[in-house]
């Protein structure tokens, strides 16, 4: 877990802010990236236990602590109308579509725990203003479905899907007065990071540029829709740092619009490398194998990187590493 503390800053009349980030993978990690260029933000990176309740516990009493200490120290310093804010970050989560009922289980109790936290902070920061921003999944929830607006209704198909369904159910309806936006992201490719859940794209990289081949558990025709991580934490980022939601709802599809196949992931991923790389296909043919977006069910004002910039920024930091 990743605290985020920016103190009041008279001059410019900005109120102090603290970000609480849940998850600092692939996701939680750029977040935080995005933060950490803004010089004014001060992090602090604390333990969370994740699979022992009573460690957990100990830590929101210890976070819950130190908040409210600061929010003393700082009530003296602002004026009425800079109010301080409190942002809850939810970009946790190893579960994904192969995930087995005790894995998904934990992290629905997890994610219950950390709502309930902000719920806690929310009635005893009566000052502060309250935001809770939580990263959910456009692959699972329209799993199967192509051409999706953001008319679409949900249809999760599958467990893991039905557990982002729960979770931002459970989120929407926690106490009314708590801000709350929805990012439901398609998938997401970013860096290697071993220290985080390597993504096909990044793996195919990593296996071509060392000539080892990549397993491929599905058909080389699956549709896709992928997105690069950046562009997901700068628009998170830009929702977050913009005016304070209050009591408003928000969600937004988070896609490229332009969805590719995992023979086009293969020939690109040549093309940034210049060479053949080798692929074992294990065909698991599936009705909920596909999935693409409508350009319209997008945000007006998210940037996206092409598939094949960032397979070719991905190589380059690769190849600085290796």
């Amino acid at each position: 877990m990743l605290q985020l503390i920016k103190n009041f800053n008279q001059g410019r009349g900005e109120p102090p802010h603290i970000v609480l980030i849940f998850g600092v993978g692939l996701v939680g990690k750029a977040i935080a990236g995005e933060f950490g260029s803004r010089a004014e933000f001060v992090r602090y990176y604390q333990e969370f236990g994740w699979r022992d309740a009573v460690i957990q516990r100990d830590q929101f009493a210890a976070l819950e602590s130190g908040i409210l200490d600061y929010a003393a120290r700082v009530a003296t310093s602002i004026g009425e109308y800079h109010k301080p804010r409190l942002t809850m970050i939810w970009s946790a989560g190893p579960c994904g579509f192969q995930s087995s009922e005790d894995e998904l289980g934990l992290e629905y109790v997890n994610f219950k725990n950390v709502v309930n936290f902000s719920v806690k902070l929310f009635r005893l920061l009566a000052s502060f203003q309250h935001d809770f921003h939580m990263v959910s999944s456009c692959g699972a929830l329209f799993d199967g479905q192509r051409s999706v607006t953001a008319l679409t209704t949900p249809l999760a198909r599958r467990p893991y899907g039905r557990l982002k369904l729960r979770q931002e159910s459970y989120l929407l309806q926690a106490d009314c007065g708590l801000g709350k936006c929805l990012y439901r992201p398609s998938s997401i490719y970013g860096q290697f990071d071993l220290a985080s859940r390597v993504g096909l794209i990044p793996r195919m990289l990593y296996n071509g540029i060392r000539n080892q081949t990549t397993e491929i558990y599905g058909s080389m025709d699956t549709i896709r829709d992928y997105i690069y991580v950046q562009d997901v934490s700068r628009f998170m980022s830009r929702q977050i740092l913009a005016t304070p939601l209050l009591a408003q709802v928000q969600t937004h599809i988070l896609a490229s619009a332009r969805p590719a196949s995992i023979i086009n992931i293969k020939h690109l991923v040549e093309v940034a490398i210049g060479r053949q790389i080798y692929v074992n296909y294990h065909p698991q043919p599936s009705e909920y194998a596909h999935n693409s977006f409508m350009a319209s069910a997008l945000p007006s004002d998210v940037c996206i990187t092409s598939l094949e910039t960032g397979i070719r920024l991905i190589h380059q930091n690769l190849q600085s590493i290796l």
